[in-house]
């Protein structure tokens, strides 16, 4: 993919702040492969509930996710 990806930080979240997000992204989002994909965010699961990052796609187009 040639998509250009920008960090998110994710070091002001608690872990239950993390694990809020995630259960809420799995329940509004589709799966494919490693990467949730909802309104242009990538959320990569990198080590279970205990590390994930969050990625913001670059563009504003909304159609990204297709």
């Amino acid at each position: 993919m040639s998509n250009s990806f920008v960090a998110t930080s994710t070091s002001n979240w608690s872990e239950d702040s993390i694990m809020e997000r995630r259960v809420r992204i799995y329940q509004t989002t589709f799966y494919d492969g490693n990467t949730y994909v909802k309104d242009g965010l990538y959320l990569l699961d990198i080590d279970g509930f205990k590390s994930i990052q969050l990625y913001r796609h670059t563009s504003t187009s909304s159609s990204v996710c297709n």
